[in-house]
C-alpha cells in the first residue's frame, strides 16, 4: 500500500519535508481504505500480505489490529517489523488469512 516513506526516510533526501502528522493520517486512512477493501476478495484459507516501506505504528501494527477487529474471519499469521540499518530499510509486513466465514 502507499506508505509515508519513513522506513526509507535516510535515502530519501527530500522526505523530511514531506512528513508531517497530517499526512500520516492521510496515507493511513488510505491504507485502511484499501485493505479493508481487499477483505471481501480472500476466500477461506485465501491470504493477504500488507506490506509498507514504513515504521510508524499509525500505518503498521494498528491497521492491522483494527483490520482484525472489524473482520474477525481474518487471522494473523505472522508480523514483522524491520528496522533500518546499515545495509537496508525499514519495513513492515504482516500476513492474514482468511478463515471459513459462518
Amino acid at each position: 500500500v502507499p506508505c509515508g516513506n519513513s522506513g526509507v526516510i535516510r535515502r530519501r533526501c527530500d522526505a523530511p519535508w514531506r512528513y508531517s502528522e497530517r499526512k500520516l493520517l492521510e496515507t493511513a486512512t488510505l491504507q485502511w481504505d484499501i485493505l479493508n477493501s481487499l477483505a471481501r476478495l480472500a476466500a477461506p484459507g485465501g491470504q493477504l500480505l500488507y506490506s509498507t516501506c514504513s515504521i510508524e505504528p499509525e500505518e503498521d501494527e494498528r491497521q492491522i489490529e483494527r483490520f482484525l477487529s472489524a473482520h474477525p474471519d481474518f487471522r494473523l499469521v505472522r508480523q514483522r517489523k524491520l528496522l533500518p540499518g546499515k545495509f537496508h530499510d525499514g519495513a513492515f509486513a504482516a500476513l492474514l488469512r482468511a478463515v471459513k466465514r459462518d
